[in-house]
């Protein structure tokens, strides 16, 4: 939690250095705990939920990122888990 409030606290350090103002975490957890929701509350950002299997092409994924605002916590449950080829 304090590298979140670090994060979230940091936006002008990463100006200053000249990096994109972005942060990942790879969680493990069984689904759907509330995990996501808790980080999104503490730093007061929006949450969403990415289904990988929704994902259709490159365009679709980024038209979906870009309807997000700037401040979010995105969810991909499961990312490491292949798509099938055939479509």
């Amino acid at each position: 939690m304090r590298d979140l409030v670090a994060f979230r606290d940091g936006e002008e350090y990463y100006k200053r250095i000249g990096k994109a103002w972005k942060r990942g975490y790879l969680l493990y957890e069984p689904p759907r705990t509330g995990k996501i929701a808790d980080m999104a509350n503490l730093m007061s950002y929006s949450s969403y939920y990415l289904e990988h299997s929704s994902i259709i092409n490159n365009g679709e994924l980024k038209k979906m990122l870009l309807a997000m605002t700037s401040k979010s916590m995105i969810d991909l449950e499961d990312i490491d888990y292949p798509l099938d080829p055939t479509r």
